[in-house]
């Protein structure tokens, strides 16, 4: 039972961060920490809204990443921002960090981009207009703003494709 509520919980933390991200199609989600399980829901739900998803994975890792929907897989390590920067050198529009990299992967999101943290974030004011949206487990009762959505995102068919 408590692994099933982590699965469910999990679900709905991905998809309160992508709405907290407010991304529309062809936008460009970074997801750190790739090869997880909350960015394997993440990454499913932006490929549903036609979001554009970086992700970064162990070279070992890097087909699984790719196998849950990710457009461009960079190398997980130091120098994050920098990776994601070479691949797209206008940066991302939001990035969720399952990863915990903080401040060290703001420079992979483009000004006035959204930063969505997911281990918690203090007073600490982001830089060049970025915007700081944590989300956590227990923001998620209500995910997505009050709608009927579960985890039918990763299913196929019509409902799916609303939430």
């Amino acid at each position: 039972m408590a692994q099933a509520s982590i699965l469910l919980m999990t679900g709905l933390t991905a998809l309160n961060a992508r709405e907290i991200a407010g991304l529309n199609k062809d936008q460009i989600l970074a997801v750190s920490g790739g090869a997880g399980l909350l960015a394997q829901y993440a990454i499913a739900a932006a490929k549903r809204q036609g979001i554009k998803v970086i992700a970064d994975a162990k070279p070992a890792d890097a087909e699984l990443v790719r196998g849950y929907g990710a457009d461009i897989v960079v190398e997980r390590g130091p120098g994050f921002a920098e990776a994601i920067r070479r691949e797209l050198p206008n940066g991302v529009d939001a990035l969720l960090d399952s990863a915990s990299l903080g401040e060290e992967s703001f420079g992979a999101i483009r000004d006035g981009g959204i930063y969505i943290p997911v281990r918690g974030w203090g007073d600490k004011p982001a830089e060049r207009g970025i915007k700081i949206k944590p989300v956590s487990v227990s923001g998620v009762s209500n995910v997505p703003n009050g709608s009927n959505c579960s985890a039918t995102w990763l299913q196929p068919g019509d409902k799916a494709a609303r939430c």
